[in-house]
């Protein structure tokens, strides 16, 4: 905790709360219930706690990137690769969300992806507006459910999981958010770092929180992994003040695709409830007919 090391306390609470929910191991039921009502209680007095360190951030947003601003000679150089960051990103989602979602939609659930898009393209704008998949849930559910032509039990029960743990567009920015901080301190970073930076990547998006800024505490420890020049501090801290100019665009392009991602999954999953109760195989005539 000490040296910021996230990574490491994730699997150490992760590991601790799986062997205290083991019988094998004889830890009481009332020990348990002692631990739970100790973090119930650590919980609330640090929610109290970020509501002030909230109130603050502003300004400290403000100092953090003033100070690193201060220390750039060539802003043409700069703005020029900030400039292509944003536009390999806003690509980058374009297709993640066209190509790769319209042809999975197509795919699994033999449904047109161009009109459910725009069935459900008030939840993609909420989404973006907002930067929170939590924020815009009401939008998702009622455009999902009315002009989605999902079933309401359905979409009350995945949209909700996936505002949880459905965070591909989460998943796609980060990386390439860390390998451009890299590049712009003249550091590659490797074929096979890069393959574990990504798989790290998906695990934290699963528990990134629903709100905006949300994926600004997981960049330090994502620099890191990359190692070399990226394990200097004052580096990390310049990295970070660069990116979060640019913050408020990049968590919203990245909420757009998790809430768009949540529909696509929602309505394949409803596709084949509802051809398994009518007794149609997936890809069979009857079903590319219906679609």
């Amino acid at each position: 905790m000490a040296d910021a090391n996230i990574l490491g306390c994730l699997i150490f609470f992760v590991t601790f709360g799986w062997i205290l929910k083991q019988h094998k191991y004889n830890v009481m039921s009332e020990w348990r219930v002692t631990v739970l009502y100790f973090a119930k209680g650590c919980l609330k007095v640090l929610m109290v706690m970020v509501n002030w360190l909230i109130s603050f951030a502003p300004w400290a947003m403000f100092s953090l990137v003033l100070g690193s601003i201060a220390q750039i000679d060539d802003f043409a150089h700069v703005f020029e690769g900030l400039g292509s960051f944003l536009v390999v990103l806003t690509a980058a989602h374009i297709t993640h969300q066209v190509a790769f979602h319209f042809l999975v939609l197509f795919g699994f659930a033999h449904s047109n992806p161009i009109k459910y898009y725009f069935r459900v393209s008030n939840a993609v704008f909420k989404a973006f507006a907002t930067g929170s998949s939590a924020a815009s849930m009401p939008v998702t559910l009622k455009s999902v459910k009315g002009p989605g032509e999902v079933r309401k039990e359905v979409a009350e029960f995945l949209i909700p999981l996936g505002a949880a743990v459905n965070k591909d567009g989460t998943a796609l920015t980060l990386p390439i958010a860390v390998i451009f901080c890299a590049q712009a301190y003249g550091y590659t970073v490797p074929w096979v770092t890069q393959l574990a930076l990504a798989a790290i990547v998906v695990c934290i998006s699963i528990a990134a929180a629903p709100v905006p800024y949300a994926n600004v505490m997981y960049l330090a420890m994502l620099m890191r992994v990359c190692g070399d020049v990226m394990l200097n501090e004052n580096v990390i801290t310049h990295a970070i003040a660069l990116l979060l100019v640019f913050e408020w665009y990049t968590d919203r392009l990245s909420t757009a695709t998790n809430v768009w991602s949540d529909c696509v999954i929602t309505k394949i999953i409803d596709t084949w409830e509802r051809r398994k109760r009518s007794g149609i195989k997936i890809g069979s005539q009857e079903d590319l007919a219906d679609a």
